[in-house]
């Protein structure tokens, strides 16, 4: 049976079985633009409809039970197959660096421009707590986020510019006891010892307190009696621990203790010794 297109006026065959409507379409691009022009303001049939509170929870419920049936959901459910198709054909779009930049500006526009609204704030802040409080759903996320920040860890771009980044915004200045030693290097060596436990130098996640400026890999790390004593919680914060975890990566550490900055006589002349001994 030919049909006319209602929408672009082309002739199409179909069946006479489906040609029983009022209107007709040779496909369905055709026939969603149909709607969209015809079916705006007091054309669509639903225009003016008032629906009250009561009948819309009525029709969230009947929805809700008719979707819990397993036999409404077998036609709906995607095969494994399918959804490896889709899953390949989406992972090959956002290859193209264009319309991964698209998507962005989009979702940052839009994502902006919703979360202006109070209201939607407070909605998305109460659908986060609620599916946070679920532990099934806390316990996997936790276990897929450990999982990539693992992942990502063993980057070491990642890793460095991630300490780097958190160095700076921690904006750490020296302590008292390594004030007290940099004025002590300043007089005593001037121009060879800066200060880096602001994150200047990074050395595998280690930030060491000083380092040498003659471009020499010599190190000083100051210790606090307390924190690095008994306190010691790891061994790479001992002295021994520290002093092989930079000689591992060929740098040469010397290790000086709060107690020492009491006599500054012995302690010039253990940074000396230290210089002298260092390997040309």
């Amino acid at each position: 049976m030919v049909l006319i297109c209602d929408f672009c006026g082309r002739k199409f065959c179909r069946q006479p079985s489906w040609a029983k409507g009022k209107h007709h379409f040779c496909n369905r691009q055709c026939r969603d633009n149909w709607l969209k022009t015809h079916y705006q303001g007091a054309n669509n049939p639903h225009y003016g409809r008032k629906v009250s509170e009561k009948t819309k929870a009525l029709m969230r419920r009947k929805r809700q039970e008719y979707w819990l049936k397993p036999e409404n959901k077998e036609g709906f459910c995607q095969s494994e197959e399918f959804r490896e198709r889709m899953s390949e054909i989406a992972i090959k779009r956002w290859q193209d660096p264009n319309l991964k930049a698209r998507a962005s500006i989009s979702n940052k526009a839009g994502g902006a421009k919703a979360m202006a609204n109070p209201a939607n704030r407070a909605a998305a802040s109460k659908r986060l707590k609620k599916l946070w409080s679920n532990p099934t759903y806390r316990a996997k996320m936790f276990h897929i986020m450990s999982a990539r920040m693992l992942e990502l860890w063993q980057d070491l771009s990642y890793r460095q510019n991630t300490l780097v980044a958190q160095a700076k915004a921690q904006n750490r200045k020296p302590n008292r006891i390594e004030s007290k030693l940099q004025s002590i290097l300043d007089e005593h060596f001037p121009n060879k010892w800066e200060y880096t436990g602001d994150g200047k130098l990074l050395i595998y996640g280690m930030r060491p307190d000083f380092a040498n400026k003659d471009g020499k890999k010599d190190l000083i790390e100051m210790f606090g009696d307390y924190w690095h004593g008994k306190r010691a919680r790891k061994w790479v914060e001992t002295e021994l621990g520290k002093i092989m975890a930079y000689n591992s990566l060929g740098y040469r550490c010397l290790v000086i203790w709060e107690r020492e900055l009491k006599d500054e006589s012995n302690l010039i002349r253990k940074v000396a010794n230290f210089m002298r001994a260092r390997k040309c």
